[in-house]
């Protein structure tokens, strides 16, 4: 049955009502920016199981982060088996959300290709970033869990057998968000420095 027709401007009038106005308008109309601005760190999940395409979505996502010099030393660890989880979280209570989220990612980092602890640390960051908003636009919530505690770092490495060439730089537990954070706003402008301190 034919209704009608819609043009291009009802269909960005009808979505205009739902963002919010702000001094500049246009970032709330990017989708990316959008995105980044609405990520918040979601500890709380349902029960609904993730499916292979949005967890390949993601690690898609953390491998296309840029790396020094393009050395492309980051791995992603993907932990699907619920019994190991549990298990970390039995023997370290850093594993509370490893073991409560429907999905988890370990980012290492291969010290044998990247050398510099610096640039490792920030090549591993950026893939944690990439996937972090990829799961906030995938409508998902998540959280960075650190992993600069070295008796962590052996635990989990030495549950999953990961050779001792690679490095934990970080986790990822995520899942069907259980709560709802509000986005940022605009940043502090003490927080920014134009050509000098």
């Amino acid at each position: 049955m034919f209704i009608g027709i819609v043009i291009r401007r009802d269909i960005l009038t009808f979505y205009q009502q739902f963002i919010a106005v702000n001094d500049n308008e246009e970032t709330f109309f990017n989708p990316t920016i959008k995105r980044i601005m609405s990520r918040r760190s979601i500890r709380k999940y349902t029960n609904e199981q993730e499916t292979y395409e949005h967890i390949e979505t993601i690690v898609d996502a953390g491998l296309a982060a840029p790396t020094a010099a393009n050395r492309k030393p980051v791995h992603i660890l993907i932990l699907q088996e619920q019994e190991k989880r549990n298990e970390l979280y039995k023997k370290n209570n850093r594993g509370r959300l490893i073991a409560e989220a429907t999905a988890v990612i370990a980012v290492y980092g291969d010290t044998s290709i990247e050398e510099s602890e610096f640039l490792l640390n920030n090549d591993c960051s950026a893939a944690i970033q990439n996937m972090l908003i990829a799961i906030e636009a995938l409508g998902l919530g998540g959280v960075w869990i650190s992993a600069k505690d070295e008796d962590w770092r052996k635990l989990v490495s030495e549950t999953y057998q990961v050779p001792k060439q690679y490095k934990l730089y970080g986790m990822i537990a995520f899942g069907h968000p259980n709560e709802v954070k509000e986005a940022y706003g605009s940043a502090d402008p003490n927080k920014v420095h134009f050509n000098k301190w």
